[in-house]
């Protein structure tokens, strides 16, 4: 869905996806693929692989500042899955909600269903008269 979605300006957040940036870079419609990505070491193990629509810069994306308009955002920067991913999620849609014309989080949809799946646990629980320690119910 990301591939298909991104065209002119594109924002990735993360460089590792070496596969996917340059994919998305080799597509007629894409004018430019910006990366931000908070490691040197990354940079320059994949330096010697830019596209030459791919641009870097070597920052934290939470810290990133920036006016420009992207087409498109794509965020891969968490290592696992997981409801506390929501809050970051969040924190980045307010940092670049008026840059954003189309955004995309790995794993939203994922972080999302384990939520309601908590949810529908801590129901059952209450209905069953059972405690469930609020540790495990933490979203």
């Amino acid at each position: 869905d990301f591939y298909n979605k991104a065209k002119w300006k594109v924002l990735i957040a993360w460089l590792w996806l070496w596969v996917i940036w340059n994919a998305v870079a080799n597509k007629s419609e894409v004018t430019e693929v910006v990366i931000i990505e908070k490691s040197r070491d990354v940079i320059k193990l994949v330096w010697p692989y830019m596209h030459e629509k791919v641009k870097v810069i070597h920052s934290d994306i939470f810290k990133y500042n920036t006016s420009e308009i992207f087409d498109y955002w794509w965020f891969d920067i968490w290592l696992s899955i997981s409801t506390n991913n929501l809050k970051a999620f969040e924190k980045l849609r307010k940092q670049f909600g008026s840059n954003i014309k189309d955004i995309w989080f790995w794993a939203e949809n994922e972080c999302l269903w384990m939520v309601e799946q908590i949810e529908k646990m801590r129901l059952m629980a209450e209905a069953g008269g059972v405690k469930i320690p609020k540790r495990l119910l933490k979203i």
